[in-house]
């Protein structure tokens, strides 16, 4: 069920954001009586009006924009997925700006415990290469809070340099953890290794 949530709301975002970002981000709420976790897709599309949120979770509702008639659709995705919350007992709740983009998010509570295995990361070195700032910003706060120290670059033939060099015991620190953004290895020519 939650895959299929998740999935009608990406291909959603994905669909009304012709540039910008479509992000999905899980964060723990709280571990008492199991775990809590908030899901959030958020995307810097064409956002929603307040008028036209409330009829968009109708059955088969859909906004009345050029944009949303343009995509077509029955909007029954964001009707499923609002059905298979409450079956969940828990509701989607959606904050959207028109122009700014939309954040559709929803909290799940979990039985069991959460284990994390200790980590020793404080002081440790993440390499983060990343076009997009906002990214690279998510990325960073995160390493960060962890007590990690951060290095960016925007480009991947800088990061293989720097990482050759580090390896070869030139540089005085080796990177622990490498981030990457995904599309930067479409730039990449064959011969490269």
């Amino acid at each position: 069920r939650l895959q299929q949530i998740l999935l009608n709301l990406l291909c959603n975002a994905i669909k009304f954001t012709e540039k910008g970002s479509v992000t999905l981000s899980c964060r723990l709420l709280s571990v008492e009586d199991g775990v809590r976790i908030q899901f959030m897709v958020e995307d810097s599309g064409t956002g929603i009006s307040s008028q036209d949120l409330d009829h968009l979770m109708k059955d088969f509702g859909q906004v009345g924009s050029s944009v949303a008639q343009r995509h077509c659709g029955t909007g029954l995705g964001l009707v499923i997925s609002q059905h298979l919350l409450k079956a969940m007992g828990t509701k989607m709740e959606i904050e959207s700006t028109p122009g700014l983009g939309s954040r559709f998010f929803f909290s799940l509570q979990c039985p069991g415990e959460l284990y994390l295995p200790p980590m020793e990361i404080k002081g440790k070195q993440a390499l983060i290469i990343h076009s997009c700032h906002q990214h690279f910003a998510f990325a960073q706060s995160l390493c960060e809070s962890l007590g990690m120290q951060v290095c960016r670059l925007q480009s991947l033939q800088v990061a293989q340099l720097l990482l050759r060099r580090a390896g070869a015991g030139i540089r005085q620190h080796k990177f622990h953890v490498v981030l990457c953004e995904a599309r930067l290895f479409n730039d990449l020519d064959d011969d490269s290794d």
